[in-house]
């Protein structure tokens, strides 16, 4: 992967705040998240436990995105260790959602007290010919998670674990806590929170999968400490029926179209996207949530799930977007994931090409067998 030339050298008080504009500048596209605003009592009683926490000081935090699986994962991982568990709420109901609402706030507001600085790093952009027009909110989003890390900081005094919850991803360079970043995806060459970062940007460790990935790390250029897990996130699971398809969805509107377009009567399932919020009409789906029975085969766009299917030889179809092209496809597919053409997935640009696909790989494999 060439890189255009990198400015890790834009930073707020001494600290780099160029991860917060990297995607951007690279043209790289990132998954919005939607805050999910339900409430449930833990919600209210968070704050609280956080106030005793930064008195007692006893028992480590850790905080994730509520999936299913990472929360299945962190239970596993710290099965012997008592812990506070801090979860985003996504796929499944949380309790971070007044924390999340007091960083919101520092995210907001917190440029507007330090302007002067804020111009500061516009205009050293402007210095180097980028156009800070362009990265304004990124800019603001980092001021207000520098801030917010020392207020979160006061009161998460002993070790953390995280992902995008709780703690900001500016942690990870200011160091301000004993903080211990959790993988939370399939990294690649391509992925601008991790690819090519050298040690001395990087304050804090991270809790890798596996030693795979330990080894994937460093090889894309992640100069930081690596922490290999007991237990690898992803691995052989005996969930899998060896019959059936399941149609998973992503969060981009012109592939939610072209599913809910889908005429046919094949029985397909539907396992939507923890940040697909698009409204399904279609009712020839049956929709499950994350952690059922996988089936034997797969529709999907770009998504970590591939490394799982690998893991547990489910054949894959890669459903494109309008604009795909197909050997871009092909290419990223094994880059990122070691999938071959033929041997693990085949690519169609509609639902009901998919299921022919599917359809004749079935047979072939009846045939051989």
């Amino acid at each position: 992967m060439r890189l255009r030339d990198e400015h890790w050298d834009v930073t707020f008080r001494g600290v780099t705040i160029w991860p917060y504009l990297r995607f951007n500048y690279q043209e790289k596209r990132i998954t919005a998240y939607k805050n999910n605003y339900r409430f449930k009592i833990s919600a209210l009683l968070l704050p609280v436990s956080l106030v005793i926490h930064s008195c007692l000081r006893k028992r480590p935090v850790v905080s994730v995105v509520a999936r299913s699986g990472m929360v299945d994962y962190v239970q596993t991982e710290f099965a012997s260790e008592d812990v506070l568990l801090v979860s985003r709420s996504e796929q499944l109901l949380g309790n971070a959602l007044f924390v999340e609402a007091v960083w919101f706030l520092f995210r907001r507001l917190s440029w507007r007290f330090v302007r002067s600085e804020y111009d500061d790093v516009c205009r050293y952009l402007a210095s180097k010919g980028i156009e800070s027009q362009k990265y304004e909110s990124d800019i603001k989003t980092a001021i207000g998670d520098y801030f917010y890390n020392y207020f979160i900081s006061f009161f998460v005094r002993g070790r953390v674990y995280y992902t995008n919850c709780l703690i900001p991803k500016i942690e990870r360079y200011m160091g301000l806590m004993d903080s211990v970043e959790i993988q939370h995806g399939v990294i690649h060459e391509e992925h601008m929170d991790y690819a090519n970062i050298e040690s001395k940007y990087i304050k804090n460790s991270l809790l890798v999968w596996s030693l795979q990935w330990a080894e994937k790390l460093k090889s894309i250029g992640y100069c930081g400490d690596l922490i290999v897990a007991n237990h690898d996130y992803i691995s052989v699971d005996d969930r899998v029926e060896r019959s059936g398809v399941t149609l998973f969805t992503t969060v981009d509107e012109g592939y939610s179209c072209k599913v809910d377009g889908y005429k046919g009567s094949f029985p397909v399932r539907l396992q939507k996207h923890p940040r697909d919020y698009f409204s399904y009409s279609n009712n020839n789906f049956e929709e499950v949530v994350a952690g059922e029975k996988l089936t034997a085969y797969a529709i999907c766009h770009d998504t970590t799930l591939i490394y799982y299917f690998l893991k547990n030889s489910v054949f894959f179809v890669y459903l494109l977007l309008f604009n795909e092209d197909e050997a871009d496809v092909v290419r990223r597919m094994n880059e990122k994931y070691g999938a071959c053409l033929g041997e693990n997935f085949l690519v169609s640009d509609s639902v009901e090409d998919a299921l022919e696909v599917i359809r004749l790989h079935e047979q072939e494999q009846c045939r051989l067998s």
